[in-house]
């Protein structure tokens, strides 16, 4: 389609106007006239009475901006405008409140985040429902804040102590917890630990006088004799961090807990990306961020970045990100079906339209 770029804002708005007029002619008169300009912004209004408004000037205002041209000409849209899966994502994905959000908005422009996506184990962590439960809690985000806690959460300690279910499952005992915080719980495992890790010398470690009785401690108990576990207790470092109120507090988080028990989860921790994306200030805000927990928790957003292609537009199409770093493009998009429906039909166009 071999268009001028002078002609392109005329065609575009024609385009839009057709789009509206489809989308919501059917709801009234059909004495209501509409002759030659854009004039939805009444009707747009009696649609979405809860929603930011955009009036016609502004729907024209986005359609000839260079901007939306360097979207609608962008490589990676236009294959996204013709594959019909990736339209459907991102219908679902733009129509999110998310958008609104800077801090979205911000950690999709991160460099190191599209890398850590591009790894499948961190991608695995990531993406699961579990991570952004667990990031909803406080307790936890100041445990991640720490160096020292991603460092012992990513080690191999970590990882083969926590893939034995009744470490995990003592872990949801606040007793258990509260004990191994404490300081009678250091001395004795000090004490009882210094002439070697043995099965004996952990279960005098774990005992009922210190820790009362409980199924959770009698299940570990009957554990102590697993290879992960002595390994584990035989590391300095794995003992010291495990009485850390860091630990103490990250595994009062049932969500958190339930990612130290799934394999494919540590994985995605002990993966470099972890400690590079958590370890950044910038990053850890944006988590912190309300908003962004919330995109995340929603699968309807959450579940385009299972894609390659759609993590292709969202990260390295600068076109995508130039355009998504602004707020009134991005609330405008997001507002807007009609307005989306044009950016793809328009790029699909551009690509030669070839068959779906």
């Amino acid at each position: 389609m071999a268009t001028s770029n002078k002609a392109v804002p005329i065609i575009l708005v024609g385009a839009l106007a057709l789009g509206i007029l489809a989308y919501f002619g059917m709801n009234y008169p059909s004495g209501d006239e509409v002759t030659g300009t854009v004039a939805p912004a009444e009707r747009y209004r009696a649609e979405q009475d809860n929603e930011i408004q955009l009036g016609d000037e502004s729907i024209q205002d986005v359609l000839q901006s260079d901007v939306f041209e360097r979207l609608i000409t962008d490589e990676a849209f236009q294959r996204a405008a013709a594959d019909e899966q990736m339209r459907a994502l991102m219908f679902g994905f733009a129509a999110s409140e998310a958008f609104g959000s800077a801090s979205v908005r911000g950690a999709l422009s991160s460099e190191a985040l599209r890398l850590g996506l591009s790894d499948a184990s961190f991608s695995d962590l990531f993406l699961s429902a579990e991570l952004w439960r667990a990031m909803d809690a406080e307790a936890l985000r100041g445990s991640l804040d720490d160096e020292r806690f991603r460092s012992f959460v990513s080690s191999a300690a970590f990882d083969e102590a926590f893939s034995v279910s009744e470490m995990v499952r003592a872990f949801s005992n606040e007793r258990i917890r509260s004990t191994v915080n404490s300081e009678q719980f250091r001395i004795r495992m000090a004490e009882q630990l210094a002439r070697g890790v043995t099965p004996e010398a952990l279960r005098a470690t774990f005992s009922e006088d210190l820790f009362g009785n409980s199924e959770a401690l009698s299940a570990l108990q009957l554990r102590f004799d697993d290879e992960r576990l002595l390994r584990s207790f035989d590391s300095e470092a794995f003992r010291g961090n495990l009485t850390s109120d860091l630990l103490n507090r990250a595994m009062s988080v049932e969500a958190f807990r339930n990612i130290a028990g799934s394999e494919s989860l540590r994985m995605g921790m002990r993966s470099p990306s972890f400690d590079k994306i958590f370890g950044s200030e910038e990053l850890r805000g944006y988590f912190a961020d309300a908003n962004m927990i919330r995109a995340f928790s929603d699968e309807s957003f959450r579940g385009p970045f299972s894609s390659a292609q759609f993590r292709e537009l969202a990260f390295s199409s600068e076109a995508f990100k130039s355009a998504f770093s602004q707020a009134n493009f991005a609330e405008a998009w997001r507002s807007s079906e009609a307005l989306r429906t044009a950016a793809f039909d328009e790029a699909f166009a551009r690509r030669g339209g070839f068959e779906r």
